[in-house]
């Protein structure tokens, strides 16, 4: 089995979006793994966003279970061809929160180049930690993305543009066979 990096970086200033252009087609499946943190004076986490090949048209759906905080377990439900955009497939750990600590989210994304594959899955396992135990988030879900297109771009948003990612931000993305 091939593995192979695509891309790596590590943010050295804020930025509002992460953009993955002229993702290779060469392997058959993709990891995408993001070490997140915004600017946001807040002692909370908040969700990023992402989209493929700069569609936002309403093909994008996502399922899963999460805990938040110290509450009971939680469903999320967003059907598939509902949303214009995953929406929080990714954590980020807010600035008022224990000092460097990041928001881990590892993703997997099988089949990226098949063309007939007319819904594209993402499995995603997220999760934010800190000094306190009634701010911490955990998610395992499934994202879909309905179109047979290859994947050549992914672009992931930060929770606004008044938040952007925080400078040490940092990603990867793999490809393998």
């Amino acid at each position: 089995m091939a593995y192979e990096i695509f891309a790596e970086d590590s943010l050295t200033s804020s930025a509002a979006s992460i953009d993955l252009t002229a993702i290779p087609q060469t392997s058959t499946h993709l990891e995408l793994v993001i070490n997140a943190r915004s600017t946001k004076a807040s002692t909370t986490t908040n969700g990023g966003e992402m989209t493929f090949n700069g569609s936002t048209s309403s093909l994008y759906g996502h399922n899963g279970v999460y805990l938040l905080g110290s509450t009971s377990p939680g469903i999320y439900n967003l059907n598939p061809n509902s949303r214009n955009q995953i929406d929080n497939p990714f954590r980020i750990m807010n600035d008022s929160m224990t000092a460097n600590l990041y928001a881990q989210t590892k993703m997997i994304i099988p089949n990226y180049t098949n063309t007939s594959i007319t819904r594209k899955g993402v499995l995603i396992q997220t999760g934010t930690g800190g000094d306190s135990t009634t701010v911490y988030w955990t998610l395992i879900s499934m994202a879909s993305w309905t179109s047979s297109a290859a994947i050549n771009q992914i672009t992931m948003f930060a929770e606004s543009g008044s938040s952007p990612f925080k400078a040490g931000t940092s990603y990867y993305l793999a490809g393998w066979e």
